[in-house]
């Protein structure tokens, strides 16, 4: 899904418009690493929130919900 997509493929994406424009590429998890992290930790929580929108109601059972971001993406991917 677009916008998903992991730091490597993010980085290929804008390196790809950068050269494109015959401007230097970036490594974004070098030059934005605080901003990488916030980056994947939204994703998670969007994730969840997409999972209790449209995912069978254990998903959505109390262990479930009080799950950390990144620890609920693993069992709803299953």
């Amino acid at each position: 899904m677009d916008g998903f997509e992991g730091v490597k493929l993010l980085e290929l994406k804008l390196n790809k418009k950068l050269k494109a424009k015959a401007m230097s590429p970036i490594r974004l998890q070098e030059e934005c690493a605080e901003d990488i992290e916030q980056r994947t930790d939204d994703q998670y929580k969007l994730f969840k929130e997409i999972v209790k929108l449209y995912a069978p109601p254990i998903l959505q059972s109390p262990t479930y919900a009080s799950m950390p971001a990144q620890a609920a993406y693993s069992p709803a991917m299953q």
